[in-house]
């Protein structure tokens, strides 16, 4: 097993009136940046051609006022419903339409639910009833997770509010899993996380809430889900998480971390109608470009941020990964003791990605402080329909990673600092202090169309 490195990112620091801070992937350096392990070669289907382990507050606030379009009036990206209007079948009473179904119950030891998971079969159902399973480190699986969990089967807790939940003591994974095809739902996860090792295909990872998990400098032992490589074919939808990354959510600094999400490279998955609240880092794509993976396919869509300390969603990646990418329909508000690495959306690679109907509002944020409420970069990339209000420093950041063929189009912006730029263009000017948009370098090209801007705080509805 690999040491993992740590959770440190290199950045670039420029300061016109406001600290910002751009991120881009040519500042990529494995030993600091993945803070796990560079992902081994495997190709798009899964198949995994290396082997090897990982290594990367207030109380609940309101979301955004801006109203959301709703899964109901514009499709999402997957059809899973949300775990409140499911009707998940019980332990007791789970039909084996594709197998047998194993019971398990919090009076059995963690050594016999170990037993019965490995005596199952494909197709099986693992079915934990609610009640509490205290979960220690076990040094006979990888990674020392708790549960090492078998493909080709469904692991299960009850759907009602009475819940299994399963409690940790920090610093391991509750449950493990390599290989292909598996669903993990209707689980509470309490200080310890979900580790899914690289090349993992066809992973269904739905209606769980992940909470309790402190900061460090590891993300294998501070993300709630943490892949360790890329991940194929996948869905990690209609989740919660919360309360990640307490001690660092009140420290101004980059050294240690946690997150909701952290992967490195994907193909076909969708990160979709999940809930991150009180969280340093929402979804984190370290370095999308490695591993022979090709980064198509990718969904980001219909989340919602709410204290945040850091960033809703960073991705690295190169100049061609990730290709298409959509993130779409996300609301973001309330950050969470909001500094110079406080920004929206960090997108900074890839080519052919579209940004659009988002809403970011900064109304908290300390004016004069925060800088981006979306950085943007990559070939062909596009923002449109986004509506970006409060106080941000700037609207949009162009990366200074290569970028050409930008568009950013008929966006609502909104906000004391932000309409001291022209909304429209064909080259804003570099490092502009304050603006509707500014770029982070003098190389890029792009087109800049039919955007509104205003001094108000808030977008007019």
């Amino acid at each position: 097993m690999r040491t993992p490195p740590t959770f440190m990112r290199t950045c670039v620091f420029l300061v016109p009136i406001f600290l910002i801070v751009g991120c881009g992937s040519n500042s990529v350096n494995p030993s600091n940046i993945l803070h796990g392990k560079a992902p081994e070669t495997v190709d798009v289907s899964g198949t995994d051609k290396g082997t090897s382990t990982a290594s990367a507050t207030p109380t609940n606030v309101p979301a955004a006022s801006v109203t959301q379009p709703q899964p109901s009036d514009v499709p999402a990206t997957t059809t899973n419903a949300p775990a409140t209007s499911v009707t998940q079948p019980q332990p007791s009473d789970v039909p084996a339409t594709a197998g047998n179904v194993i019971q398990i119950d919090p009076s059995m030891s963690q050594s016999q639910i170990q037993s019965k998971i490995d005596e199952s079969q494909t197709g099986d159902t693992i079915a934990f009833a609610a009640g509490t399973y205290n979960l220690a480190s076990n040094g006979s699986n990888p990674n020392g997770a708790a549960l090492n969990l078998g493909a080709g089967r469904t692991y299960t807790g009850p759907s009602s509010e009475s819940l299994a939940h399963f409690v940790g003591t920090g610093g391991y994974p509750l449950m493990y899993f390599a290989g292909t095809t598996i669903t993990i739902k209707y689980f509470l996860f309490d200080n310890g996380l979900l580790f899914l090792e690289n090349g993992v295909t066809s992973a269904t990872v739905d209606n769980n809430t992940f909470e309790n998990i402190d900061c460090g400098v590891n993300a294998s032992q501070t993300s709630a889900i943490f892949v360790a490589g890329g991940l194929n074919n996948s869905d990690i939808s209609y989740n919660t998480f919360q309360n990640i990354g307490q001690t660092c959510n009140s420290q101004y600094q980059d050294s240690q971390g946690a997150g909701g999400v952290t992967l490195y490279a994907f193909h076909n998955l969708t990160i979709t109608h999940n809930v991150f609240n009180t969280v340093y880092e929402g979804i984190d794509v370290p370095d999308s470009g490695g591993g022979g993976y090709d980064g198509a396919g990718g969904h980001f869509n219909y989340n919602t941020f709410t204290g945040i300390h850091r960033i809703a969603i960073e991705l690295l990646g190169t100049s061609t990964n990730p290709s298409g990418l959509e993130v779409a329909f996300n609301n973001y508000s309330n950050a969470l003791n909001p500094w110079a690495y406080t920004f929206g959306l960090s997108l900074t690679d890839g080519q052919n990605m579209i940004v659009h109907d988002n809403v970011l509002n900064g109304n908290n944020n300390q004016p004069g402080y925060v800088p981006y409420a979306v950085e943007i970069a990559g070939h062909n990339s596009s923002a449109y329909n986004n509506t970006l209000e409060g106080y941000w420093g700037w609207g949009f950041a162009i990366g200074a990673s290569a970028v050409d063929g930008i568009s950013i189009h008929d966006n609502t912006i909104c906000g004391p600092a932000m309409s001291a730029a022209s909304a429209s263009g064909s080259n804003p000017v570099p490092g502009n202090a304050n603006g509707f948009i500014s770029w982070e370098t003098n190389a890029g090209t792009g087109t800049f169309t039919g955007n509104m801007t205003s001094s108000a705080l808030t977008c007019s509805r």
